[in-house]
């Protein structure tokens, strides 16, 4: 099982405090270690870990994203995330009760400041943004929205203009497994995605399932284009799965000043 940390409330957050706040202190948690420009020898979609030919270089593409490129067209995520980092923090702030509830701010922040800085980015390499929708959770016991909670935690901050009608989940149909591309999971509103482009957000992509599997439910509704743009993309080095260590060696060393997008970087 991972090792997921806990999270103390820093003493500014009872007071007056802005985003900046909190991009300082996810930096001082190791939390911003930005995705682009994606590692050479990495997934040249998700930046993840790739294996060797047999000729001893690296895969273009990981084992699950191969099979993800017919329906993501683009993914753009903010950071990489670690255990200990942004994987932690999500876990705890949508699973852990109340109490966890105010992780919603760093996170919040940390989503807000991107978007300002690079949905213009996004949106020109498309060549405009049609509709914006969430990857509907697959947990109906929580209780709240976590990804709306977050999105409109900053108050006045850039956010996303979600469609929530657009795509949603059917429960009556099982989630993807890791790796799984299963559009059945999701319902698409045809007639609103038909020819257009669609950006897709969603709070971290560990395999890609569930955002390959919305992707590929929204280009069978007939989706031209389809982004997906996510907080973080989860790392672990302790697993000695291909090339991870080396990737998550090099992401912690990455300093956010200045940091880009896939787009712009």
């Amino acid at each position: 099982m991972p090792n997921y940390r806990g999270f103390s409330k820093p003493q500014f957050a009872d007071g007056q405090h802005s985003v900046l706040d909190w991009m300082n202190w996810l930096d001082s948690l190791g939390a911003l270690a930005p995705f682009a420009p994606r590692p050479l020898e990495s997934c040249s979609m998700c930046g993840g870990p790739v294996g060797l030919s047999y000729e001893g270089d690296r895969f273009a593409y990981c084992a699950h994203c191969r099979a993800y490129t017919r329906s993501i067209d683009l993914l753009v995520p903010a950071v990489y995330s670690f255990t200990n980092t942004i994987e932690s923090m999500l876990h705890r702030y949508k699973d852990f009760g109340d109490q966890y509830r105010w992780l919603n701010l760093p996170l919040g922040s940390l989503t807000s400041m991107f978007v300002r800085d690079h949905l213009a980015c996004i949106d020109n390499h498309l060549g405009g943004i049609d509709v914006v929708v969430k990857i509907p959770s697959n947990n109906r016991t929580r209780g709240f929205d976590h990804l709306d909670l977050l999105l409109n935690s900053v108050e006045g901050g850039a956010t996303l203009n979600l469609d929530d009608e657009v795509l949603t989940r059917d429960h009556t149909v099982t989630r993807p497994r890791r790796g799984e591309l299963k559009p059945e999971a999701y319902d698409v509103v045809d007639e609103a995605v038909a020819g257009r482009t669609v950006l897709v957000f969603d709070d971290l992509w560990t395999s890609g399932s569930s955002a390959a599997s919305a992707a590929a439910a929204l280009k069978n509704a007939g989706a031209d284009t389809v982004a997906v743009m996510t907080i973080g993309r989860q790392l672990n080095g302790a697993n000695g799965y291909e090339n991870s260590a080396d990737l998550v060696t090099e992401a912690r060393e990455r300093d956010w000043e200045g940091s880009g997008c896939v787009v712009c970087s």
